[in-house]
């Protein structure tokens, strides 16, 4: 623990009535709020601390640095616990410390590159089938998500299953609603459970504790050297089968289904948007797939050169990323720059403000995939946090975006419905604030 500074300094704070903007859209609030408060300043809200934070340094300080004094926040982590139980994204401490370290056997940096020939090649078979919808206007996040469903569930349990990955990304992103419902104000959880809200929800644990039998059931066997995240799970556990057991998976299910599908598909959904609003960068996207395949289907063997592919992806994630605000509450009181963060404290770090940041990026408004040919300054990109609880499955978040989006721009031309501009806004993920339609049109 950081030893107590002699001077503590105030930081600039909001006006109480500006709170329910804060709650209703964090991400953005923060952001637009920059100019006048600066890059850490404090919400205003009776008998509670809450601060926000778009600087990298601050950010430092509390996810790495200090970062054993932060747990995760009570607005959502405690929610969704409440909701599904113990899983990796709701566990703390040395239960989660446990958890983290099973996990990486599966999803470690080298071990996913054994899943992206298997990945590379379950892309290309869905985005053959799009080709059904020439000339069609599409919800690509939706296609998107329908997509990342059923890779996961092959790559991470092998299991396959297409029939249903249209409803599990329903259910899904509904689950995250009501999550993120529960969790804007401290009274929302009782009327939930006297509304029927939660026991709407409940028949989503009921298809998802199902979802876990058929897996357990009808699960492809792993051979050679592709270890499964359900083969470790299931060699861990004494009680493989059981009801409890179950529970564990479902709940470990509806984390990854949420953090693995509805993120990755939020991201591509975005990109496209920016692509279609810059034809001159998804020119210089094409040329540099061709010259990288030669006019052969993208593979996973040729990541490596796809550059400006891992560029485009990379900016796209600066200027929306899905994981958009990272919440932690302080166990005790700490300092930062003289500045007190009291004990209870809620932090909300907000990467979309940061990765808008102009302290930190050239013209910070400007799609320019360019700009990654130097590397960011030190934590002022974090599309996946930052510190011990970095997102365990970004060594298979990237180079699968990366893939789907060569892959996509080499077999499709697309255009907007409309030229109007989708808000952002702050819920699970930062989605637009209606469906991002493109008419699909073949290359190939």
């Amino acid at each position: 623990m950081r030893v107590a500074e002699p001077t503590s300094y105030n930081i600039r704070s909001t006006p109480y009535y500006l709170f329910p903007a804060f709650i209703k859209n964090t991400a953005v609030f923060i952001s637009e709020k920059m100019d006048t408060y600066g890059d850490f300043f404090e919400v205003k809200l009776p008998g509670r601390e809450i601060l926000a934070v778009a600087n990298a340094d601050v950010l430092q300080h509390i996810l790495v640095r200090n970062e054993t004094n932060y747990i995760k926040s009570r607005y959502y982590w405690q929610q969704l616990k409440a909701i599904i139980g113990n899983a990796l994204g709701t566990l703390e401490g040395d239960e989660w410390l446990l958890m983290r370290k099973l996990h990486a056997k599966a999803l470690g940096n080298a071990k996913t590159t054994t899943y992206l020939f298997n990945i590379n090649a379950d892309i290309h078979n869905y985005l053959h089938q799009w080709k059904a919808y020439k000339n069609s206007t599409v919800d690509i996040i939706a296609l998107f998500a329908e997509m990342n469903v059923a890779i996961l569930l092959q790559a991470l349990f092998g299991y396959e299953n297409k029939a249903i990955c249209a409803t599990i990304a329903s259910l899904v992103g509904a689950g995250q609603k009501h999550i993120l419902w529960r969790s804007k104000y401290p009274w929302r959880p009782f009327l939930s459970n006297f509304s029927g809200k939660d026991r709407k929800y409940d028949s989503s644990l009921i298809f998802f504790e199902n979802l876990a039998i058929d897996i357990l059931k009808n699960r492809t066997n792993s051979t050679g050297d592709i270890e499964k995240l359900i083969d470790i799970l299931i060699e861990k556990s004494n009680h493989a089968g059981s009801v409890s057991f179950i529970k564990e998976l479902r709940s470990e299910l509806i984390v990854y289904l949420g953090a693995g599908t509805e993120t990755a598909a939020v991201g591509l959904g975005w990109i496209i948007y920016l692509l279609a609003k810059n034809r001159d960068k998804l020119d210089c996207l094409r040329a540099d797939i061709l010259k990288v395949t030669g006019g052969n289907p993208v593979g996973a063997d040729h990541l490596s050169d796809l550059v400006y592919a891992d560029y485009v992806v990379k900016e796209g994630l600066r200027l929306y990323s899905p994981s958009h605000t990272i919440a932690r509450d302080a166990l005790e009181d700490d300092y930062i720059n003289g500045i007190t963060i009291h004990k209870g404290a809620s932090v909300f770090i907000s990467s979309y403000a940061l990765h808008r940041n102009p302290a930190y990026w050239r013209a910070p408004l400007d799609f320019i995939p360019e700009r990654f040919e130097a590397a960011p300054v030190k934590y002022s990109y974090i599309p996946f946090g930052a510190g011990r609880h970095t997102c365990i499955g970004r060594y298979l978040a990237t180079p699968m975006l990366v893939l789907t989006l060569a892959s996509f721009v080499q077999q499709f031309d697309f255009e907007l419905e409309d030229d109007e501009v989708p808000l952002p806004e702050s819920g699970s993920t930062l989605k637009p604030h209606k469906p991002i339609l493109i008419t699909l049109k073949t290359l190939n």
